[in-house]
This record gives C-alpha cells, sequence and structure tokens, in this order.
C-alpha cells in the first residue's frame, strides 16, 4: 500500500481545526513559534513541514498526528478519557513544568 504525504489535505485540516479554535494565522504562529508566513505557507499547503514541525503544531491544534496527517475525525475533547486529557495537557507545559507535575504525581502515588 502506498501513501503520500498531501501538503493541501493536511493544511486543510490544519485552517479548519485552527478556526474551530477560533484563532487567526498570526496567533496560531506564535503559540507554534514560528513565523506567520511559514505558518500559512504550510496551511496552504504550499509546503511541507518536519517532523519537529508537525509535533508542535499537533501540540498547538490539540490533535494527534495520525488526526492531522491522515485526516481522522477531531477527537471530542468532552468525550476524551482522563488519561488522553492529562497527555494533551503536558504537550502544552514547559520541561520545568512537567517535572513540577512528576514530583506531584510521585507524591500522590507513594505507598507508606
Amino acid at each position: 500500500m502506498s501513501m503520500k504525504y498531501d501538503h493541501k489535505a493536511v493544511g486543510t485540516r490544519i485552517r479548519r481545526r485552527r478556526e474551530e479554535l477560533h484563532m487567526t494565522q498570526a496567533a496560531m504562529a506564535e503559540r507554534c513559534e514560528m513565523s506567520t508566513k511559514y505558518y500559512a505557507d504550510i496551511e496552504r499547503g504550499t509546503c511541507g513541514m518536519s517532523i519537529d514541525t508537525l509535533l508542535v503544531l499537533c501540540s498547538g491544534l490539540h490533535l494527534s498526528p495520525s488526526t492531522l496527517l491522515l485526516g481522522e475525525a477531531v477527537p471530542d475533547f468532552d468525550s476524551t478519557d482522563i488519561s488522553e486529557k492529562i497527555m494533551i495537557g503536558l504537550m502544552e507545559c514547559s520541561e520545568e513544568q512537567r517535572q513540577c507535575i512528576l514530583q506531584t504525581i510521585r507524591l500522590f502515588t507513594m505507598r507508606s
């Protein structure tokens, strides 16, 4: 089975999700720490992106890579299980914040 990365389809999914989040291209580009022009080019499907950029976009858009690349339905965040909600939240945290969260989890899971 041959699969091809469809820049335009991915760009359309990115635009659709950004609009669902009620964000401008400039705001999303800033969230993802990239230039507005580069973000707009990705959204238009006129350029590709690295895996690192893909992961940053997935975090900013609150989507999984498979949803973004393959077009699976956008998850309903109200019906996702708690583990997925935690993972989505962790993707938005800095490394320092994740370390603090890990320490807190360890406090709650330590056995007497």
